[in-house]
């Protein structure tokens, strides 16, 4: 087992954060958020703070209203030290027009309790547009 906060634990932190996104889980997304003092600051400038707005801000995503998405991990950098990881990702979507795809990353914040404090999520684009794939 991991020591709480090292390197390895912000990695498996992050790939299980990213995994319960995949698994259309909110509560289990929820769960990695630090009870007091959490901020998700969203790829178009909005931020919710505390576990009900970041609830949310989430749920339309988990309802399906921008259709399945998959985040497939890119690339990923962790700071143990400054307790902080990155993750690259490119979001694959099925939606009623077709699939399609953007490229983004988060860059989480952990507490030193080993939960996430701010999640900031970035998109590759001058302004959000689903890519259809030919």
């Amino acid at each position: 087992m991991t020591s709480l906060l090292s390197h390895e634990y912000l990695t498996e932190t992050t790939i299980s954060f990213t995994q319960a996104f995949n698994e259309n889980n909110l509560d289990m997304v929820m769960s990695y958020f630090a009870q007091t003092g959490s901020i998700y600051e969203q790829f178009d400038g909005t931020r919710a703070e505390g576990l009900a707005d970041i609830r949310e801000a989430l749920v339309p995503q988990f309802r399906g209203d921008f259709g399945l998405m998959q985040f497939l991990e890119e690339e990923m950098f962790c700071d143990a030290q400054n307790l902080k990881s990155l993750i690259a990702w490119t979001c694959s979507l099925k939606t009623s027009k077709g699939p399609g795809h953007w490229r983004g990353l988060d860059i989480l914040h952990f507490n030193k309790q080993g939960k996430i404090l701010i999640k900031k999520t970035y998109a590759k684009a001058a302004s959000l547009k689903i890519i259809s794939e030919v």
